[in-house]
């Protein structure tokens, strides 16, 4: 129950990304995703930076 429910959830957000990102060319997918990277390493960072 608990596996499906996660599947049809990360369905729904794959189907929801690709109609935000439609519009958008590889290349700002791309830059996106290195923002968003960067982004995750910032706060990966302060975190454990805070619980130091």
């Amino acid at each position: 129950m608990g596996a499906e429910r996660l599947s049809d959830s990360r369905a729904q957000s794959i189907a929801s990304l690709e109609q935000i990102l439609g519009d958008w060319s590889s290349a700002e997918i791309e830059q996106f995703a290195r923002y968003l990277n960067r982004f995750n390493c910032s706060i990966e960072e302060y975190s454990e930076a805070r619980r130091a």
